[in-house]
Order: C-alpha cells, then structure tokens, then sequence
C-alpha cells in the first residue's frame, strides 16, 4: 500500500510539473501526452513539430487577434486554422493580416502571403525548433 501511494504521489508530481519550456515552445517528451490529440486551455490554435532525433514535439501556442468586423461578418478558417477573419483578411499563427499583404508565417521559418479569399499561401522550406519558437542561434 505504501508503495502505490508513492507510486500516486509520484504521477501526480509528474502531471503539476507539466512539459518542459525551449523559448516560445513547450516541449513534450515521450511521456507527455501527445499534443497533437490535447489542446492547451486557454489557447486557440498551435503548430507543433517532432524532433526525430530528441524524440519530442516542440509546439508554439496562440490566441486568436479580434478582427475589426462585427461577430455576423466574420468569417472562420480551417481545421488548421481556426481563427475568425473578416473578408479582405486572413489569419496565421493567431494575427490577422490584410490581403496581399506577405508576412512570416506562424513557424518562423517560411514566408506567407494573405489571398483575397482568406488563404494563406506559403514557401515550403523546413522549420527547426530554433525558428518556430524564436530561439537565438548559437554558434
């Protein structure tokens, strides 16, 4: 009994002490539950990552930027990106941006640029934990 008890204290402590921080990210580990199945109270919309060779996820969080236009105007994106825009907006990593407008897209890595209809097109180079959570290089 003694040692379920401290078997309990034990997962407990793990669950208070949650995933790990690495700049703007959190970090899950292989014991973690997986991030892609859990959303984060509080926050909108994320992006994660998988790191092969650590065996971790790195997942930025966000919430969503108010659009300017009323509640019955607005309109909602994908599955990918669940933040709320107006027509002539679209909406990345939680900003709202204008049409034709380009920008850094929400992985930190890759550049976006906003369509007429609420897309968002972007380059297709590889992220690292470094650009998607704003972590400085070293070297």
């Amino acid at each position: 009994m003694k040692q379920l008890c401290i078997l309990i204290l034990l997962s407990l402590f793990h669950l208070s002490v949650g995933v790990s921080r690495f700049h703007d990210c959190d970090v899950y580990g292989p014991d973690d539950p997986n991030p892609y199945l859990s959303p984060k109270p509080g926050y909108d919309g994320k992006i994660c990552i998988q790191d092969l060779t650590e065996g971790v996820f790195y997942c930025k969080y966000w919430k969503c930027q108010t659009p300017p236009c009323p509640r019955e105007q607005q309109l909602r994106g994908s599955a990918y990106n669940k933040c709320p825009y107006c027509e002539g907006t679209c909406s990345n990593g939680g900003v709202i941006y204008e049409a034709g407008t380009s920008f850094l897209c929400a992985d930190g890595a890759n550049t976006c640029r906003c369509g007429k209809n609420g897309s968002v097109g972007s380059t297709y180079m590889m992220t690292n934990k470094y650009s998607l959570c704003r972590a400085p290089l070293v070297g």
